[in-house]
């Protein structure tokens, strides 16, 4: 299983939702796709590597971070955002 995979399959914290994934250097982002089934829309979300990243430093009280450390080395950073 891949890290990816490991940190996907990982609950939640209550009244957060992933907004993005870092696996240094790079960024996935939560992705929303809209298909139609039997006339419903559904919206699905998706995980997918990011293109053109903004340069610089980012800065948002809407989210938080969750840090996946192992052996003493930090592999992967969640981004998550407070709902409700």
């Amino acid at each position: 299983m891949s890290l990816l995979d490991k940190i996907k399959e990982e609950p939640l914290p209550a009244g957060y939702e992933r907004e993005g994934i870092i696996l240094p250097p790079t960024f996935f982002a939560v992705t929303e796709k809209k298909v139609m089934v039997l006339g419903k829309e559904v919206v699905k979300k998706e995980i997918e590597k990011a293109k053109d990243l903004p340069e610089g430093f980012i800065f948002s009280e809407q989210y938080t971070p969750r840090i996946y450390i192992e052996s003493g080395k930090v592999m992967a950073i969640e981004i998550l955002k407070k709902i409700g």
